[in-house]
């Protein structure tokens, strides 16, 4: 199994004033230190050995991570005492504990797993050593004080920080072979102790091979207070997932929670619940004859919704049972909701027919939410139909309007209770049941009629390639 090398050696003086009564890899972001960013992010790409690397003020970098056994993952250290002549010496005082090919990470370089997901299943030469390359530099805060790279092809013909003709920054993510050590040790014997400078040299040996990140895709280096602040704004941004049509809402709306809940031991299990909370109380209040603080409350418990997943992305909480427990309560705060509703409307107009009403909205909800069993000859899936929809090829001729439908979602939670929440507000608390049971139903065929349309010309084992997506994700 791979090991990860992560180096936590440095002082930081860059980041003061938040590494002067601490080292820099134990800079809090979000709830968590910026080396536990680290691991956790190594851990979900399925990296459970590393090498901590310290020096400034090691003993309190070992006695917060312990031996990794509260991460699930095992933590070995080396001391170097020579951190303050460059960061290549930390990489070459750990090569009695790296015998084959390593990830090598700076504790300080925030990263979603995909990232390490990729590097990891490419193969250098045993005198090569792969950098992820960064091409896009949007995110880079500060390109002045970035290393940088000049790639042709797929090799990397020089790299530094002082470079004026580069096409990519270095992510400061690399998979390292044992030569690497060989090239560290001729450079630091001649004084040149930087990690860089051992790369580069390399990259004169066409030995330094270049793999771009993907564009959705996001690192960034923590160096300074304001690349700290950008972090958190990067990282709050890339956890919402929201329909196109309510996400500039419901970011703004949940951020500042997930901001708050991200600093506390609140776990996305308890803010679930908080949901379902805020659901059951809107539906009381619907029951009594108060819409204006439902349809509020009914907006609450669907921003939590979004807190609860944008926190277990965010402090890397996420497991299957989170996934499944917040299917389940989402059901729940439906049925809550919708029952209040149709109570309001029944003593409103004595008409029965808004029970059934109710009735149908539950299940357009549940038509595009619970997932479906789907058997191909080597195994059975289970997914939703909105998921099922979304992976299959669109079509041409309805490509607008199925990317349309894909985006905005109208029949998504974040929808129906804004309409609840503005339903509410103008009193109209039976048309927007109404609308919530038509959309959702309408919304389901449609998803229906075109997997229909879109599988039927596809063999089995296409329909399987894109079922293997649907997990993939």
């Amino acid at each position: 199994m791979v090991k990860a090398l992560i180096i936590a050696a440095g002082r930081g003086n860059r980041l003061r004033p938040y590494t002067d009564e601490r080292p820099k890899s134990l800079v809090p972001l979000l709830g968590l230190r910026l080396i536990e960013r680290v691991i956790l992010s190594a851990k979900e790409a399925g990296i459970r050995e590393f090498v901590v690397v310290t020096g400034y003020r090691g003993e309190e970098v070992r006695a917060f991570l312990g031996d990794g056994g509260r991460y699930g993952v095992a933590i070995e250290y080396v001391e170097n005492r020579l951190w303050r002549r460059g960061n290549g010496t930390s990489v070459y005082e750990a090569r009695g504990l790296l015998n084959g090919r390593f990830i090598l990470l700076m504790s300080d370089h925030i990263f979603n797993p995909e990232i390490l997901s990729e590097l990891k299943r490419c193969e250098p030469g045993e005198r090569e050593c792969i950098l992820c390359v960064d091409t896009c530099m949007e995110d880079v805060v500060d390109l002045d004080e970035a290393t940088k790279v000049r790639v042709v092809g797929d090799r990397i013909v020089d790299i530094g920080k002082d470079l004026r003709d580069f096409n990519g920054v270095d992510t400061g993510i690399f998979l390292c072979t044992p030569y690497l050590f060989e090239v560290l040790e001729r450079n630091i014997q001649a004084g040149r102790c930087s990690l860089t400078e051992s790369m580069r040299d390399l990259a004169g040996e066409g030995g330094l091979r270049a793999l771009p990140i993907d564009d959705g895709d996001y690192w960034l280096d923590v160096d300074t207070p304001e690349s700290l602040r950008a972090a958190e704004k990067l990282l709050l941004f890339k956890a919402s997932k929201h329909a196109l049509a309510t996400r500039a809402l419901y970011r703004y709306l949940n951020t500042p929670l997930t901001r708050l809940f991200a600093l506390t031991p609140i776990t996305p299990n308890q803010v679930t619940l908080l949901s379902l909370l805020a659901a059951v109380a809107s539906s009381l209040l619907f029951i009594y004859h108060h819409p204006l603080p439902a349809g509020l409350l009914a907006l609450l418990s669907s921003v939590l919704d979004g807190v609860d997943g944008k926190l277990a992305r965010i402090k890397h909480m996420k497991t299957t049972y989170g996934g499944i427990f917040d299917s389940f309560v989402d059901l729940y705060e439906d049925l809550a909701v919708f029952f209040g509703m149709a109570y309001y409307g029944y003593v409103e107009t004595l008409d029965p027919l808004l029970w059934f009403l109710a009735f149908l909205a539950l299940t357009g909800t549940i038509a595009v939410s619970v997932p479906a069993g789907i058997s191909t000859p080597t195994r059975r899936y289970w997914v939703s139909l909105s998921k099922l929809y979304r992976c299959f090829p669109f079509k041409s001729r309805r490509g607008e309007v199925d990317r349309w439908v894909v985006e905005c979602s109208p029949a998504s939670k974040d929808m129906r209770y804004l309409w609840i929440f503005v339903g509410s507000t103008l009193g109209q608390v039976v048309a927007t049941l109404w609308a919530v049971a038509v959309v959702t139903n309408l919304m389901a065929v449609y998803r229906l009629l075109r997997a229909k349309l879109t599988t039927e010309h596809l063999s089995m084992a296409e329909i399987e390639e894109y079922l293997e997506k649907i997990y993939a994700k």
